[in-house]
């Protein structure tokens, strides 16, 4: 039912053309993969106008989940997040040595983010997610390693050609070189 009311409302609400809307089957095969985009305009948008076309106004429920939908997040709420967060990682680094990702480090990093703007929901990573889609495109072949030293051999390249062209000494083509480059990207 909810599924339903969720797949109406993608496809009745009209938002502004700047707006992806997520596919209009969300939750079946045919709907293929949702993007990180299609998951925040869902969550942000047609979940609530889909949960709340459900409630009833006499639902008993209706106002106990609107106090918990709150988005307040006292000092002490960080905090306790933070702390458990770390008894979390200290319990994977105890059962699971050598298990410990970038994403776990990364975590550390919401306590902040909720300090400087409250709910996850107001400094999502979308921009992340993208880059992240698009590196995992990149073909590797299971080789680790080799597309890490590529992107730094290529960083380094760049950065010598760079201080090479802004010594006093460097030759005109190879500043005019740089200039076309520079304006390129």
């Amino acid at each position: 039912m909810v599924l339903r009311r969720i797949q109406q409302a993608i496809s009745e609400v009209i938002t502004p053309s700047y707006i992806e809307k997520p596919p209009e089957f969300i939750g079946l095969p045919k709907a293929g993969t949702p993007k990180a985009d299609n998951w925040r305009t869902l969550f942000s948008i047609f979940l609530p106008l889909a949960l709340l076309s459900l409630w009833q106004e006499d639902s008993p429920v209706a106002a106990a989940d609107a106090n918990d939908m709150g988005t307040d997040y006292f000092k002490q709420d960080r905090t306790d997040f933070r702390e458990y967060l770390r008894l979390h990682i200290d319990g994977l680094k105890a059962n699971f040595p050598g298990f410990i990702q970038p994403s776990h480090h990364l975590a550390f990093h919401i306590h902040e983010g909720m300090e400087l703007f409250s709910n996850v929901r107001n400094f999502w990573c979308f921009p992340g997610e993208r880059l992240i889609l698009r590196l995992r495109g990149i073909p590797v072949n299971h080789k680790i390693g080799e597309l890490e030293s590529t992107l730094l051999h290529s960083f380094c390249k760049g950065a010598s050609f760079r201080r090479l062209t802004l010594n006093e000494d460097c030759p005109p083509l190879l500043k005019h070189c740089f200039l076309l480059i520079e304006k390129a990207y």
